[in-house]
């Protein structure tokens, strides 16, 4: 039995507000989302910035490619500090500002070094050159930095 037309069109109703809240939401965090993506640390939305790559890290389909995100976002703590010493240039920079630095080298450090082993050990299971092409990669990439 069919539900009467009035209830049919409330439903509906419903249903499409219901998905045009979830896409506005979406919408909206997406924009944050790419608004983040050229914070700093220290910056206010930085903290959204690293979840959202902890989030694509964690949805990686295997080791090479988590690998290879950790390769990328060792990229980026380095160009985040590099953006840090550029602010500094102006002049002296505080210790909070050494701090920051100093956080995004850590962090560039540990990125790399996650890397590389998740890399390395693809490599060392399966043979495949891939994994080494991309270790090989960053280090081109980030030699002179």
């Amino acid at each position: 039995m069919q539900a009467p037309c009035g209830q049919r069109h409330a439903r509906n109703y419903g249903l499409a507000a219901g998905r045009l809240t979830v896409g506005v939401a979406a919408g909206a965090f997406g924009g944050v989302g790419t608004a983040s993506s050229d914070a700093l640390p220290g910056d206010s939305l930085y903290g959204l910035k690293r979840g959202i790559e902890d989030l694509k890290r964690g949805m990686a389909d295997d080791d090479a490619d988590r690998g290879r995100i950790y390769l990328d976002q060792a990229s980026t703590r380095l160009q985040e500090a590099r953006r840090l010493m550029e602010r500094g240039r102006a002049g002296e920079m505080d210790q909070e500002s050494l701090g920051e630095v100093r956080k995004a080298l850590s962090g560039m450090r540990h990125a790399a070094s996650e890397g590389h082993r998740l890399l390395h050990d693809v490599h060392q299971r399966d043979g495949s050159l891939g994994p080494i092409r991309d270790l090989s990669s960053f280090t081109n990439g980030n030699r002179q930095s």
